[in-house]
């Protein structure tokens, strides 16, 4: 058994049987096969390590010889060899067979949609130094005028199953250029709920500088929550979010966030973080009291554009090491904040982790990814093009249908076929795969329509290393309930 615990950890053709790591002051064990996370103490974790290259004998000699006391050692080994033998030392396969890949497509369009992007315009107001649009599609910009918003939501009620819930996300660009069209589609697409005796909800993502008092008055009415790009203070804002005269946005921005959280209304604040990286305690601190009236979201994340097409302000290595290390030293604080009870707190980007852990969701199964591309959300251009999501809209190689025809499954099932290959070859060997399952597609696409190995994984390991410690920290009664959702 040790010989092979050993082989098994230098294979690179598997994931490791455990992860052993350390978080501040605290230390883990992550059973990989069994997909679960273990709080040990000093002792344990260095055994464990140890153990990845020695036998068993050895390392308990080898601790003896370094200070640890004999029967405290052999306790130690007695416990883990019992552990052992409920499967922390089985070699987990993260590789996903043809057929099983297969049997989950053959489903897929039993699945149904259920959600639309609709790209309400791809232009916008503002000239965002790091913007993903300017970097990615090759399709000329547009409006989507009513023929198209009419067609897309005859699609999305005619694909979804009978008396489901349909949901719309208004997108851009800056989708409140176009007011007709928003307006245009709340009329329809309530129309069509009322006579399907269906209920429809509506998001929206904005940079927030165009809500008058019609706009409002339509937010408030059908209870629309927005998620409003803020960069941070006026500086770090206007420098990265300008208008195409190069004035600042920061003012309407945050006045408008102010005007909308007086009103009660639910807003999330998505903050984009850009090179060089600004410190992200004085982020985290200025959003928090930002969100006295109560933001019902904050999410701080990487510039992000495709890898062969990078703006000057995406991240670069040492601004995700930085982020990681910001990051580690942030979570006394973020506990602290959780157990402040009277104090609600809105940035807590451990969510899917702490409740994955909670509730014993993580596993190895094919169907288990996290993006809902494919086909539960579609995107509709403007023109009436089908994407996978919303990132894909406007780029050519990624067409996966049209509002007249419907969504192509075949392009459905060869996005995923490219996607799980390649996933197979990076991915399967990682420890964090039951967690992670995998990049988001769009940050590992290639122009040409396939996917390449991801990157950052680093960090993104790191992060799942954090929630860990977050959960093992946090209030019981903070683990009941979602946050952030």
């Amino acid at each position: 058994m040790s010989y092979s615990l050993q082989e098994a950890f230098k294979s690179k053709d598997t994931a490791p049987p455990y992860h052993v790591f350390q978080c501040l002051d605290d230390y883990f064990v992550f059973d990989t096969s069994g997909c679960r996370f273990y709080q040990i103490n000093e002792l344990s974790y260095h055994f464990l390590k140890l153990l990845q290259n020695f036998p068993t004998n050895e390392v308990e000699s080898m601790l003896i010889s370094d200070g640890y006391p004999e029967a405290l050692v052999t306790e130690t080994s007695k416990g883990i060899l019992l552990i052992g033998d409920q499967g922390l030392f089985d070699v987990p396969d993260f590789t996903i067979t043809d057929v099983q890949l297969e049997d989950w497509l053959a489903n897929m369009e039993g699945i149904r949609h259920w959600s639309i992007d609709l790209m309400l315009t791809e232009k916008c107001n503002l000239a965002c130094k790091y913007c993903f649009c300017a970097t990615s599609r090759d399709v000329p910009s547009g409006i989507m005028d009513e023929a198209t918003i009419k067609k897309a939501i005859d699609m999305l009620f005619g694909t979804a199953k009978k008396n489901a819930d349909v949901d719309i996300n208004f997108f851009g660009g800056e989708p409140l250029l176009n007011k007709k069209g928003f307006r245009y589609a709340i009329e329809y697409s309530r129309k069509l709920a009322d006579e399907t005796g269906r209920k429809i909800s509506y998001r929206m993502t904005t940079n927030g500088t165009i809500l008058d008092d019609e706009i409002l008055e339509l937010l408030l009415k059908h209870k629309i929550p927005v998620m409003i790009s803020l960069d941070g203070p006026e500086n770090i804002h206007d420098l990265q979010c300008p208008t195409h005269y190069g004035g600042g946005s920061y003012h309407t921005v945050a006045g408008n966030i102010r005007r909308l959280l007086e009103l009660q209304h639910p807003v999330e604040v998505r903050c984009t973080l850009a090179h060089p990286m600004p410190r992200l305690k004085e982020l985290v601190e200025f959003f928090d009291g930002f969100s006295s009236f109560g933001f019902r979201r904050i999410v701080i994340a990487p510039v992000q554009n495709p890898f062969y097409n990078p703006t000057p302000l995406d991240f670069q290595v040492e601004d995700y090491d930085a982020l990681a290390q910001e990051s580690r030293e942030l979570l006394p604080w973020i506990i602290e904040k959780l157990r402040q009870c009277d104090s609600p707190f809105r940035y807590f980007n451990f969510i899917h982790e702490v409740q994955g852990i909670f509730n014993g969701t993580f596993s190895q199964t094919v169907g288990a990814i996290r993006c809902s591309a494919c086909p539960v959300v579609i995107n509709v251009a403007t023109d009436g093009s089908l994407y996978p999501c919303c990132r894909f809209s406007g780029m050519k190689k990624w067409k996966t249908g049209d509002v007249e025809s419907g969504p192509d499954y075949e392009s459905y099932k060869s996005f995923w076929r490219k996607y799980r290959k390649q996933v197979n070859k990076s991915c399967s060997n990682c420890w964090a795969f039951p967690i992670c399952k995998g990049p988001c597609p769009w940050e590992i696409h290639t122009p040409d329509g396939n996917f390449t190995a991801p990157k950052n994984c680093d960090f993104l390991r790191s992060h799942v290393e954090d929630a860990a410690y977050v959960y093992a920290h946090m209030p019981q009664d903070a683990t009941k309930t979602p946050i952030n959702i």
